[in-house]
């Protein structure tokens, strides 16, 4: 019915234009020829469809697209009773933890551990814990060690560590291994000692781009201004 009234009202309208328009002009000359390009540019504008009313905007897509993985978990989530405050979805949680970690990366189990583990709620917590297996396998056991207060450091920055095998979450803790660090490095100093002190290697770098040093367990490793250090390997 809508598209029959603006046809209707096209057709009146070139038709009341034409009656006004189809003479001659005041020197009896024809009507100029632009008038005739303005009715059918009016008529055209007529015609153009309206937007309809009952036609919704598109909604923007998923963050998080549902797959089996993620509906089978939200399935067993439902059933025991599981939410996530401010999620819809439990596997919503889950999948954008999943994401962070990844560019949390190297390190991204100390991060959870130390930065976010402590502030989650008990939901967070299972979700993240039975969610992980199948919905983040990447960082699973990452996610369990945090979790268990088992996360291992492999981040240092300034101070002084105690290299030991298998260290676990600790501040003054790292386990053995090689190193890295960079970035625009200036006045970099780090040393690493025996027990009793005696300097087995050091270095003092005024300017520097990358820098890697490997530790080993039983060692002291003392940095200054280098930045942080992630083990690599």
């Amino acid at each position: 019915m809508r598209s029959m009234r603006r046809v209707g009202a096209a057709v009146a309208a070139v038709t009341v234009f034409g009656l006004g328009l189809s003479g001659c002009g005041d020197n009896g000359e024809p009507a100029p020829k632009e008038t005739e390009q303005s009715i059918d540019q009016l008529n055209n504008e007529l015609l153009s469809p309206e937007p309809d009313d009952d036609v919704l905007a598109d909604e923007p897509a998923d963050e998080y697209p549902d797959t089996p993985e993620s509906t089978a978990f939200d399935e067993k989530a439902a059933d025991e009773g599981l939410e996530v405050e401010g999620y819809a979805q439990p596997s919503e949680y889950v999948l954008m933890m999943c994401e962070s970690m990844d560019a949390w990366e190297p390190g991204a189990g100390e991060t959870l551990a130390k930065n976010h583990v402590p502030d989650m709620a008990d939901g967070e917590k299972r979700a993240l814990r039975e969610g992980a297996g199948s919905l983040c396998p990447k960082h699973a056991g990452e996610i369990r060690a945090a979790l268990d207060g088992k996360a291992a450091v492999r981040t240092m920055g300034s101070g002084t560590y105690w290299i030991v095998q298998a260290a676990g979450l600790g501040e003054d803790v790292a386990p053995p291994g090689t190193y890295r660090t960079s970035g625009d490095l200036e006045d970099c100093y780090w040393e690493r000692t025996k027990k009793d002190g005696t300097v087995i290697d050091n270095q003092f770098a005024t300017a520097a781009k990358e820098i890697r040093v490997t530790v080993r367990a039983g060692e002291l490793f003392t940095s200054r201004d280098c930045g942080t250090w992630s083990l690599v390997r």
